[in-house]
């Protein structure tokens, strides 16, 4: 069975691949050579499953109107056409025929690229809890299907992927959400992707703090709404914290570490100060930043 960081499938593997489904169709004796080429050459594009996704056109978006993470809604909204063309393009795609680790990079792009387009459909605005139903409504068009945001957060991507690494790349249009990657998300660079965001995440102000009073780990609430996605599969129990510890152990930084080693541990506690103002440039800079690691 194949895993999420398997081999991505060579190129001649899957030019052979092509030639297999063009050999099954049987064309007349008679049919021209120069036609039977530009069959070919169609169904060659038919039978890759990124031959319609606008791809390209997502990567200028990020290129130019990602900044640190944040998005420029206020220049964004004037220059919108691109992402209007990935986000229709969509609609064909098929992530059913990818390779796992395309497809998991295909959900991440769609997911993040249709948030940010919900928002510049309602912007200006504060915060995405000023659009009404903006995780519920069946808004989204992707691969034949109609879908909400929470849909595609919760079915597409933890549902069937089961990485909890994914939900530090899923940015939610909230500044204290992980930020939007100014790289598309490919079959390629997925894993250092993935390894980079959730400690990068972690790290920083939104991440993992310590209260050397209290004697407590305060964590982001990621890891009380998806509280069982951090615990293996097949594993039933009621209390994820060690699945959790384990998690913090691998992938948060350093200096945390030792808080969570020690013979009487801190304690795991969930932060309070979520932040869902927009993820706009401009209000990120009103953020005061906290120093990570600072006693309170």
């Amino acid at each position: 069975m194949p895993t999420a960081f398997s081999a991505h499938r060579s190129p001649l593997a899957t030019q052979r691949s092509r030639l297999r489904t063009c050999s099954a169709v049987r064309l007349p004796a008679c049919f021209p050579a120069a036609s039977f080429l530009a069959w070919f050459a169609v169904l060659s594009l038919v039978a890759h499953p990124l031959c319609a996704l606008d791809e390209g056109s997502l990567a200028r978006v990020l290129e130019k109107h990602q900044e640190a993470g944040l998005v420029r809604y206020d220049r964004l909204i004037g220059d919108r056409d691109e992402l209007d063309g990935y986000v229709a393009s969509l609609r064909d795609a098929n992530p059913g025929a990818m390779e796992l680790p395309e497809r998991i990079a295909f959900w991440i792009n769609a997911y993040n690229a249709l948030v940010v387009r919900s928002i510049l459909d309602a912007y200006p605005l504060s915060s995405t809890r000023d659009i009404q139903d903006f995780e519920t409504r069946l808004d989204h068009s992707v691969a034949g299907d109609l879908l909400s945001l929470e849909n595609l957060r919760n079915e597409k991507i933890r549902k069937e992927f089961k990485d909890p690494r994914i939900s530090f790349s899923l940015c939610r249009g909230a500044v204290s959400a992980p930020k939007i990657s100014a790289t598309l998300f490919t079959a390629s660079n997925l894993e250092e992707q993935l390894e980079k965001n959730v400690r990068d995440y972690l790290a920083g102000p939104w991440g993992v703090q310590v209260d050397v009073q209290a004697r407590k780990v305060l964590i982001p609430p990621i890891f009380d709404w998806y509280a069982t996605d951090f615990v293996a599969e097949g594993r039933k129990t009621r209390d994820p914290e060690p699945a959790l510890r384990t998690f913090l152990l691998l992938h948060g930084p350093p200096k945390m570490k030792s808080y969570l080693e020690l013979t009487s541990p801190y304690a795991l506690e969930i932060r309070k100060d979520y932040d869902w103002r927009l993820n706009d440039v401009h209000t990120s800079q009103k953020v005061p930043f906290v120093w990570p690691w600072s006693s309170r």
